[in-house]
């Protein structure tokens, strides 16, 4: 593709229409003109669609509101942008006013009052706020020559207010289904566009690769046989109009090829859908937008897939092609070579279909992603792993079985925000005697996929019936080697405090409770805490129920005191323990949250564990 190498372009498509109306005629087509519309623009040159709640039948609201909000927005300084605007439906000339749109409650005896000027469209880019660089108005209604000409004035006009801001001006286009005395045919200016696409030559592009828009228009009327003439005009303009960036050959054979380009790599990734759903995560980690959503299934693989491969080439990088080099770097680095050379090979055919990709540049970048993501593991890494009570539901009896469900998840926190990543979740049953095992499958599993020497914390949420047994009998081994808890920071908290419905006045009272004491600075009440050696049952059960401390010595003989941990320094408390452990004696420690300061809610996701055998 044809991009400007120099500055990132963003290229936005909003597409919308309106096919139900309550005092005109219908029109059904409008539905698929949109589809039509954004098919050919995000696929075939990498639009983003935004704004999808336009889509169908907007209303006057929607448009003065959602659209300018949308171009003030702080995501689209500083970068390149470039937008297309399209709208179809019914559309009227009041003589001596100007060019509306008809939308689903405008009243045809009152056009003006219950329309949109069609210069409404336009009016938000006057203002400071917007830095969009071009934007182009296809306006596909009848008479709509003269609403673009309502566009193109009020563009001059505002030009002159523009240049004592800044030294560049938006440049506005603007595409007419018809003239400004003529009405529209349905369907007409979509098949048009798509046809004329179809049919770009070398001669119909400007310098950067761009598909010249007056060439555009010239090929459309060519197309349209019944007398219907496209309409092309322009305000505002300093350089080329980049909408467009075309590449004939190419791009038509990308086109062609990569829906069958992406079942391909699917299929290869599929071989290992745990492995392949960590890899697109976290590629999607570091390569995009945190606020994207992750992937939690193979089948939205698919879909994440054609979505990168929709996208421009920019600076010599196509995004599916990096995510393969991706896949490729993590599984040769892993000894997986005949997958990691199956997608070398599906690599090495992908880059013919895409113009302007280049290997090496691929290559490096994905190294860097790499070191990047690397980076936030070890920095925002954390494993969960969540044992829940199993309930007979064979019986329908709904109490608790011999069986336990082990959930075990991994997040990477964005830039200290709340919002976790789950990029690894999986799950599976075992009785207490197997626990052991169970662990000695999972924790390995779950090490595979984190870079080498990352060492995370682990927190497990134990339900009451395995909270009485302590880390020392919970090995967690790893074949002969030491204890999970040895080569990994491990910490346990309680599953019924914060997974059990039952416990939620519970949780409350508790929150209370923390909340005086960061507020306050204050002491512990003895009522508050609990220190001593190991708490019976009924005395562990009211720790979880009630109390936000505790802390006890597995040695019968050498109990914690007052004396070891002072209970005006209770903020402490973790630092300290840890100092005890070192001198070998056993300790647990109860800590529910209070370190950091805890939320307004007990949030398990943003807790800060309580038990340790590390060292």
């Amino acid at each position: 593709m044809g991009n400007d190498m120099d500055e990132e372009i963003k290229y936005y498509l909003i597409a919308c229409g309106t096919k139900d109306y309550n005092a005109f005629n219908q029109l059904p087509s409008v539905e698929t003109d949109l589809e039509l519309v954004n098919s050919l623009f995000t696929s075939g040159f990498g639009y983003e669609r935004v704004l999808p709640s336009l889509h169908l039948n907007p209303t006057t609201n929607d448009l003065k509101k959602l659209f300018p909000n949308w171009l003030r927005d702080r995501e689209r300084h500083g970068t390149k942008n470039i937008l297309i605007f399209y709208y179809s439906g019914h559309g009227e000339y009041c003589q001596g006013d100007g060019h509306y749109l008809i939308l689903e409650d405008t009243n045809s005896d009152d056009i003006p009052s219950t329309a949109l000027p069609t210069q409404d469209l336009v009016r938000p880019i006057k203002n400071n706020q917007v830095t969009i660089s071009q934007v182009l108005y296809i306006i596909d209604t009848c008479y709509s020559q003269s609403g673009v000409g309502d566009i193109i004035k009020f563009v001059s006009d505002a030009i002159q207010s523009y240049q004592p801001v800044r030294g560049n001006n938006i440049e506005v286009y603007a595409i007419a289904a018809c003239r400004a005395k003529d009405t529209a045919k349905e369907g007409v200016l979509s098949k048009a566009l798509q046809q004329a696409l179809d049919n770009i030559e070398p001669s119909d592009l400007v310098l950067g690769g761009y598909v010249e828009l007056n060439r555009l228009v010239n090929k459309m009327n060519r197309d349209i046989v019944d007398g219907q003439k496209v309409k092309y005009n322009l305000a505002g303009i300093e350089t080329y109009a980049q909408f467009l960036p075309f590449s004939p050959k190419t791009a038509r054979e990308w086109e062609n090829q990569r829906f069958n380009l992406i079942e391909k790599l699917f299929n290869i990734l599929n071989i290992n859908s745990d492995n392949s759903l960590f890899l697109i995560n976290s590629f999607l980690l570091v390569y995009e937008d945190p606020k994207s959503s992750s992937i939690s299934n193979i089948e939205e693989l698919r879909e994440k897939l054609k979505d990168l491969s929709s996208k421009p080439v920019n600076q010599e990088i196509c995004p599916l092609i990096l995510f393969s080099e991706w896949c490729r770097l993590k599984l040769f680095k892993d000894q997986n070579r005949d997958i990691a050379e199956d997608i070398d090979t599906w690599k090495g055919k992908a880059v013919r279909y895409r113009d302007g990709v280049q290997l090496d540049t691929i290559k490096k970048y994905a190294r860097e992603l790499w070191d990047k993501f690397n980076k936030n593991i070890e920095l925002e890494g954390r494993i969960q792993i969540v044992i829940s009570p199993a309930i007979d539901k064979h019986n329908n009896t709904g109490l608790q079985t011999e069986y336990f469900h082990v959930n075990t998840m991994f997040f990477v926190g964005i830039n200290d925000k709340i919002k976790l990543w789950n990029i690894y979740k999986k799950e599976q049953g075992f009785m207490l005697e197997e626990m052991q095992d169970s662990f000695y499958q999972v924790i390995p599993e779950m090490f595979y996929y984190l870079p080498n020497r990352v060492r995370l914390e682990i927190e497990f949420f134990l339900p009451f019936a395995l909270l009485k047994h302590s880390l020392e009998d919970i090995k967690f081994r790893c074949g002969e080697g030491p204890s999970i808890g040895y080569e990994y920071p491990v910490f346990i908290n309680s599953f019924d405090r914060y997974f059990d419905e039952d416990f939620r006045e519970i949780r409350d009272e508790i929150e209370e409770i923390k909340r005086a004491l960061w507020e306050n600075n204050s002491d512990l009440d003895q009522k508050h805490y609990y220190i001593g050696t190991e708490p019976s049952i009924a005395d562990l059960e009211e720790i979880v129920e009630s109390l936000p401390i505790a802390v006890w010595s597995r040695n019968a003989g050498e109990p914690m005191t007052d004396n070891d941990l002072k209970p005006s320094e209770w903020k402490n408390w973790p630092d300290n323990i840890k100092e005890l452990r070192r001198n070998k004696r056993k300790i647990a420690l109860f800590w529910d949250d209070l370190y950091p300061k805890p939320s307004p809610r007990p949030r398990p996701l943003n807790t800060r564990v309580v038990e340790s055998n590390g060292q």
